[in-house]
């Protein structure tokens, strides 16, 4: 029910991840300004003002995109939570004889994070890196040689690759943990009873 807050959270975090990509831009124009032969102070200084207004800017984009989309994140764990609390109170005692109680534990827990974290931190970095190589790529091709700028991001699709096979690694080793997990809860539950 708060999906618009976290689209507008979306949002924000494009704009500051543009907002640190400006950064360096203007750092490079201050540079290029202070080796010119004639040096303008006045220029070098109306630069240095703008990455201050833009540093500003990307750090109060910043909180506020964490603000909204950390928020939003920790209440769908609660709705998660509480929703899944509230189906286990209504099924019958033969489900719990047939089911293991550290896999419940598990699913109530540990997989609730998972989907916070993954509509957190997870969309969030891919977004952040997205925006990222977009923009940077832009502002090179405007300001620099575009061969060079294509020399840059040649890695690019081989690190896809990369990060796709590593993705299934991953997948299969969190399963495991998943299943570790569970039977550690399991134990420690009979233990305790």
């Amino acid at each position: 029910k708060h999906w618009l807050r976290y689209i507008f959270g979306l949002v924000v975090v494009m704009v500051s991840t543009y907002l640190n990509t400006l950064i360096p831009k203007y750092l490079g124009m201050a540079i290029d300004g202070l080796n010119s032969a004639d040096i303008d102070i006045e220029n070098v200084k109306s630069i240095a003002i703008l990455m201050g207004i833009f540093g500003i800017l990307a750090f109060l984009t910043r909180f506020l995109w964490r603000y909204l989309i950390l928020g939003f994140c920790r209440q769908i764990e609660f709705y998660l939570r509480e929703h899944i609390f509230t189906h286990l109170q209504k099924l019958s005692v033969d489900y719990y004889v047939k089911n293991n109680t550290g896999d419940l534990i598990t699913r109530a827990i540990v997989d609730v994070q998972a989907v916070r974290l993954m509509l957190g931190f997870a969309i969030v970095a891919v977004l952040d890196v997205m925006v990222t190589v977009v923009m940077s790529t832009i502002n090179m091709s405007a300001s620099t040689n575009l061969t060079l700028t294509l020399l840059a991001v040649a890695p690019i699709p081989i690190l896809v690759f990369v990060i796709v096979k590593v993705r299934l690694i991953v997948r299969d080793r969190y399963t495991k943990v998943q299943a570790s997990l569970s039977n550690i809860s399991s134990k420690v539950q009979e233990n305790i009873t």
